[in-house]
């Protein structure tokens, strides 16, 4: 992970076990950006959940310092600062716009 330029991060929605592993991988990440971003090269990443098309699955919710509700999307932004996409590869929803948004923080940091 320290070698790329970017990362995109997927966790299925039908093992809620992979978006804990996908927590812990963030941590690593903001643990190297720390340092990254110290000398000025952070890097961009994105989490991905797939399978959104299967029926009777939810996505993770979180909790506030206030106790209130958060979905995952507003989680992932206001701990890791980091943008979120919910896709279907199998129906070929929003698989796309992840690296679209990869792609053009990569082409915007480059100038």
């Amino acid at each position: 992970m320290e070698k790329a330029d970017a990362l995109v991060l997927v966790y299925s929605m039908d093992r809620p076990d992979s978006f804990t592993r996908l927590q812990r991988y963030l941590d690593e990440i903001r643990e190297s950006n720390h340092d990254a971003a110290i000398k000025g090269c952070d890097k961009p990443v994105v989490v991905v959940s797939n399978k959104t098309d299967l029926p009777n699955l939810t996505e993770p919710r979180f909790k506030d310092e206030r106790g209130r509700n958060l979905r995952v999307d507003l989680h992932l932004e206001s701990k890791y600062g980091r943008h979120w996409f919910h896709t279907s590869a199998k129906l070929g929803y929003n698989v796309e716009d992840p690296f679209y948004n990869v792609l053009e923080y990569l082409l915007t940091s480059a100038r």
